[in-house]
């Protein structure tokens, strides 16, 4: 209000030159109209950047722990140094999928490039691979060579879990060879039945599966048999129903690629033991 008065006295000072008063009054309404058009000095307005998706270590894993999965780590320190709230939150797959195609959540973590991908803003950069890999004992020479060495072999497998094409085509037509375990304890469950003789083989996603096999100490007595030469990239994609997505991410993309160049991508892996897929 001060400055207004202030401004008042000002013009009626000089009211015995009207050009120059015009003149005046028009550099204080440009400036006003440039404050309300441009940002603050303290930068672009702070979002809050809701991502979701259900438990998937190394990804994603539990709300509020020290260790939260990579990509959530990700996801803070890029949109945080933006200067804006990344709050994560777990919901059951198909339901995380639907809010981020309705816009109730920012962005999914882990959508492949299956059709709901296509319904969302994806990163140039992903956030990961998604690779099946076979592990066995340490004693087998079993050796993965496509779904046709499964023949005759005993496998553990996830019930409702889709693996790609071959593999589930596979597993369809041999029940009588399948070891089914479900629920989130599925893949532990069946990298231990592997180590323990009561199944040959088992299989998931190779980050995913590395991890589990490393938190469940069981390094020493599995090894990995071979992977499914095709690999399709994960991406934290970003709802279309809020404004800003598409800059979010833009962010992401220039977050990683930084990290990137700097190294300090790999120490964001290593807490999780995942391997840079950038270099596989």
């Amino acid at each position: 209000m001060e400055h207004a008065n202030l401004s008042r006295r000002r013009v009626r000072s000089t009211l015995a030159n009207p050009l120059e008063v015009i003149m005046r009054c028009t550099r204080v309404i440009l400036a006003l109209l440039t404050g309300l058009l441009l940002p603050s000095a303290g930068g672009a307005h702070a979002d809050r950047i809701v991502i979701a998706s259900d438990e998937w270590c190394p990804y994603n894993c539990e709300p509020g722990s020290d260790k939260p999965g990579y990509v959530v780590e990700l996801a803070r320190h890029i949109f945080e140094k933006a200067g804006h709230e990344v709050v994560y939150k777990t919901l059951p797959w198909q339901r995380a999928l639907q809010a981020g195609m309705d816009g109730d959540v920012t962005a999914v973590i882990s959508v492949s490039e299956e059709p709901e991908g296509r319904q969302m803003i994806k990163p140039r950069e992903p956030m990961g691979l998604y690779q099946v890999a076979f592990y066995t004992r340490t004693d087998s020479n079993w050796q993965y060579d496509g779904v046709d060495s499964l023949k005759g072999k005993a496998i553990g497998v996830i019930g409702g879990y889709s693996y790609f094409h071959a593999l589930d085509a596979y597993i369809a037509r041999r029940p009588d060879k399948i070891n089914t375990n479900r629920g989130p304890t599925a893949l532990e469950r069946n990298l231990k039945m592997v180590a323990n003789g009561r199944l040959e083989i088992t299989m998931d996603n190779s980050a995913v599966a590395n991890y589990t096999i490393v938190q469940s100490g069981l390094e020493d007595k599995l090894r990995l048999a071979g992977k499914n030469p095709s690999a399709t990239t994960l991406h934290l994609a970003f709802t279309k129903e809020q404004p800003n997505t598409a800059h979010y991410a833009r962010l992401w993309t220039q977050g990683i690629r930084r990290l990137l160049e700097s190294g300090e991508l790999a120490t964001f892996l290593e807490r999780y033991n995942v391997a840079d897929w950038h270099r596989e």
